[in-house]
C-alpha cells in the first residue's frame, strides 16, 4: 500500500510540474497580448496557417519554460526576441518570406536553427559567478534539446539577480554580462537600464 501511495505521489508531482510549465507559457503569451507587444501581421498569419502548423512553426516564447520565480526575468531578458519565428532551416525561412510577400501579409522576423551559433556551456560560467548572488538565465530555462543552442545563444551572459541592489556588485565583476532582476529590470555593463512596465488584469499600465 505504501508503494502505491508513493507512486501516486510521484505522479501527482509530475502533473503539478507540467501544469506549472503550461501556466508559465500561457501567462507569458497573455502578457504580450495585453501589452500590445504581440505578433506582427505576418507572424499571426503564419502561426494560424495549417501548413506552417504542420511544420511546427513556433515563436521563441513558445519554446521556453521557466519556473514562476524566474518567469518575469526571462521575459525581460528575451525582449523582442520572444516574438521571433523559429524555423529549422533556411529553406523554410525563405518559403515563409515568399508566402508573406506573395499574399501581401506583412513582415515577420525569423531565426533559423541551422544558423544559430553553438555556445559552449563552459563550467567557467559558474566560476565567474562564484560568490555572487545570481544565477545564469540559461540554467533556469527548460526547452526541448533541439532548441537548447538557440536559448543558450539568446540568453548568453544574462545573470538573474534578486533586486537592483544586487546589480552593482554583480555587473562590476561580470564583464560583458547583462543583469536582470526578478521583477524584470534589465541592466547592462554599459550602464543601460530597461524597466519592464507592469500591467494590471485589464492590460492597463
Amino acid at each position: 500500500l505504501n508503494d502505491e501511495v508513493d507512486g501516486l505521489q510521484k505522479q501527482s508531482d509530475v502533473l503539478k510540474n507540467e501544469l506549472e510549465r503550461k501556466a508559465s507559457r500561457m501567462d507569458f503569451l497573455r502578457k504580450m497580448v495585453e501589452s500590445n507587444e504581440g505578433y506582427s501581421e505576418g507572424s499571426r498569419f503564419l502561426l494560424g496557417s495549417d501548413e506552417w502548423i504542420r511544420k511546427n512553426l513556433a515563436t521563441v516564447a513558445d519554446l521556453v519554460q521557466a519556473g514562476e520565480q524566474y518567469r518575469t526575468a526571462i521575459e525581460a531578458a528575451l525582449g523582442d526576441s520572444a516574438h521571433m519565428l523559429v524555423v529549422r532551416d533556411v529553406k523554410d525561412g525563405y518559403a515563409a518570406l515568399d508566402e508573406l510577400r506573395r499574399l501581401d501579409k506583412g513582415k515577420a522576423t525569423f531565426i533559423c536553427l541551422e544558423w544559430v551559433p553553438r555556445i559552449v556551456r563552459r563550467n567557467s560560467r559558474r566560476g565567474r559567478s562564484k560568490g555572487l548572488h545570481c544565477v545564469w538565465a540559461p540554467d533556469v530555462v527548460q526547452c526541448e534539446p533541439e532548441y537548447r543552442p538557440l536559448i543558450d545563444f539568446l540568453l548568453r551572459d544574462v545573470a538573474i539577480v534578486d533586486t537592483l541592489d544586487d546589480v552593482a556588485g554583480t555587473v562590476s565583476k561580470l564583464a560583458g554580462a547583462r543583469c536582470v532582476t526578478l521583477d524584470g529590470q534589465l541592466v547592462s555593463t554599459t550602464g543601460t537600464i530597461r524597466v519592464k512596465a507592469e500591467f494590471d488584469n485589464e492590460g492597463n499600465r
